[in-house]
C-alpha cells in the first residue's frame, strides 16, 4: 500500500527512477516494525475498505526535532489513490488529533512536499509555515506547516 501510494501521489514530483526503486518488502518491513513496536509516543491508525484491505494509514506522535516549539507531529499519512477525496484522510487526521489532544499535545507539525497537490488539504486548516528544506535524495522541496491550536481540527 505504501509503495503504491507513493508512486501515484508523487508521480511527476519525485524522480521516476526513485519511485521505481521503492521496494514493497522494505516498506512493509518498515511499517510492520513501526506498528508492532507499540511505542507509546507513536499513534497509528489504518483505514480499511469493506473487504478488510488496508487502504490508508496515519502515523504521528511527539515532534521529533525539538527545533520548532511544537509538541506533536503528523509523521505520515497515505491513502491509495482510488480512496482519496472521499473524506477518509480527514477522518484519519481528526482521529490522530483527538489522540494527540488526549495525550496532552496542543500543537502539531507536518512536513509536506511543496508540489504535492494534497497540500491544499492542510492549507484549509490555516497552518503557519514554519520552515522549508530541500530533500537532496528526492530532489524536492518540503514545507513544515504548524498548528498551534489543534482545536481547529475538532468538528
Amino acid at each position: 500500500m505504501s509503495v503504491d501510494s507513493w508512486r501515484t501521489t508523487y508521480k511527476g514530483i519525485v524522480d521516476e527512477r526513485i519511485l521505481a526503486r521503492l521496494s514493497y518488502e522494505k516498506r512493509e518491513d518498515k511499517w510492520r516494525n513501526i506498528f508492532e513496536k507499540n511505542n507509546p509516543s507513536h499513534i497509528n491508525f489504518v483505514a480499511e475498505n469493506e473487504e478488510g484491505e488496508i487502504i490508508g494509514y496515519i502515523d504521528g506522535g511527539e515532534e521529533r526535532t525539538g527545533r520548532y516549539n511544537v509538541e506533536s507531529e503528523l509523521y505520515a499519512i497515505y491513502l491509495l489513490q482510488r480512496y482519496q477525496r472521499m473524506g477518509i484522510g480527514e477522518k484519519l487526521v481528526r482521529k490522530l488529533v483527538k489522540e494527540l489532544r488526549n495525550k496532552g499535545y496542543n500543537s502539531m507539525l507536518v512536513w509536506v512536499i511543496k508540489d504535492n497537490p494534497s497540500r491544499t488539504f492542510y492549507e484549509k486548516y490555516n497552518p503557519v509555515l514554519l520552515d522549508t528544506t530541500f530533500i537532496e535524495g528526492l530532489k524536492v522541496e518540503e514545507m513544515a506547516y504548524c498548528w498551534r491550536d489543534l482545536s481547529v481540527f475538532v468538528e
